[in-house]
């Protein structure tokens, strides 16, 4: 990502008056999916999950 892109992102945020703007699409999709389609205990499941296993790598 470029810095002209970033500042064009913010600006535009800023303009708009939004709070949460993900600039990748890719992230956008996954935030979309999980505040809204996907059951709240297999995220906490998911994250548990990963966390763990990031924990166990130190």
């Amino acid at each position: 990502m470029t810095a002209d892109f970033a500042a064009k992102e913010i600006w535009n945020q800023i303009v708009k008056g939004k709070k949460l703007h993900i600039f990748n699409w890719k992230y956008r999709v996954s935030v979309f999916l999980v505040r809204y389609i996907l059951p709240k205990a297999f995220v906490a499941k998911l994250m548990k999950k990963n966390i763990d296993r990031i924990q166990s790598h130190k």
